[in-house]
């Protein structure tokens, strides 16, 4: 079944386990860091593919708004 959302969070560090999804975001910013070092810069515009188990940190610079699709 796929579910598609928006999801906001505010500023801060978190860590999560990654569901299987493609995200394009709207507003705000952010760096998402993988668990193997390497890393992306999240702002509008920018689309990212996460995958189901992946270990990812993200730090939240301003409030960070996405549309999802799993």
């Amino acid at each position: 079944m796929t579910e598609v959302g928006i999801w906001e969070i505010t500023e801060g560090t978190f860590k999560d386990t990654e569901a299987d999804e493609v995200s394009v975001v709207v507003s705000g910013g952010a760096t998402l860091r993988f668990a193997d070092g390497s890393s992306v810069q999240l702002g509008p515009g920018v689309v990212v593919r996460l995958r189901e188990g992946e270990q990812t940190e993200w730090q939240i610079r301003s409030t960070l708004r996405k549309i999802y699709v799993t």
